[in-house]
């Protein structure tokens, strides 16, 4: 069983959201896409990314084909609109299947792990690519979302676990360290949720973020379950029952002989 909670605020500094959450259930998959240069020329980016990556796995495309996908997509839609602006859009996103799931990232955004214990893990690294388009064209910035070969990781969840899928806003106010405490302060992902969103906006951020729990579903015993076993067999009982007269007679009569014989 999973629980989600999503955020997705512009923060203060800016009048339009930078990222875009994907909160889909029903396949099996969440995502944080953000897009850090925004121009009104490129609004489309993050949104664009979204819809593509969500269109795809529906398709049965796996989940990293999706995100070079998104790719792709951005960057035909920036040749069609001839933009020669940059924009640095950067992504994370999770497909779960029952325990296990699927990880892929590009650029900034960040995946972590909390355990039921209070240990935290870092799940992504930094793009092997953020670097190589620090400058260029609308094409060549937008080539660091897929490159054609997305990092990977499967996973498995144990009871308790918490997924947390974030953008770079939100690592670049709090440390793995002050966001453990966070989840180590409160129990419910609601008041969680809140609590990062609150210290992003502290510094006016985009606290763009996804909340995954897992929990093991313990089956459900109901009164029904029962009338389905086999009534309790008397036969085998009454006949013990009967015989035990005949037994203790001759115990009793086995008794007085020794005591005769005495």
């Amino acid at each position: 069983m999973l629980e989600s909670v999503s955020s997705c605020h512009q923060g203060k500094a800016s009048e339009v959201n930078k990222a875009g959450v994907l909160d889909a259930p029903d396949i099996g998959l969440w995502a944080v896409v953000s897009d850090s240069e925004v121009r009104d020329d490129n609004l489309f980016a993050g949104d664009l990314a979204i819809k593509t990556i969500e269109r795809q796995v529906s398709q049965g495309d796996k989940l990293e084909d999706a995100v070079v996908a998104a790719d792709k997509a951005i960057q035909l839609a920036v040749d069609q609109e001839q933009s020669n602006h940059t924009s640095l859009i950067t992504a994370v996103a999770v497909q779960i299947h029952s325990s296990h799931y699927d990880l892929c990232w590009a650029g900034k955004s960040h995946a972590f792990l909390l355990g039921a214990g209070g240990e935290i893990s870092q799940l992504t690294g930094e793009s092997h690519v953020d670097d190589r388009f620090a400058q260029g064209d609308g094409k060549q910035f937008l080539e660091c979302m897929g490159a054609n070969r997305v990092p990977k990781l499967v996973g498995e969840f144990h009871d308790g676990d918490t997924l947390l899928l974030c953008s770079h806003d939100l690592t670049d106010v709090l440390s793995k360290e002050q966001i453990r405490d966070v989840f180590f302060t409160y129990d419910s992902l609601d008041i969680c949720s809140k609590a990062l969103s609150d210290k992003c906006l502290e510094t006016s951020r985009s606290p763009n973020h996804i909340l995954l729990r897992y929990r093991e579903q313990t089956p459900e015993i109901k009164a029904s379950d029962f009338k389905h076993r086999r009534p309790f067999d008397q036969s085998k009982y009454s006949e013990n029952v009967n015989a035990r007269p005949l037994f203790l007679g001759l115990v009793a009569l086995s008794i007085l002989a020794i005591l005769f014989l005495i």
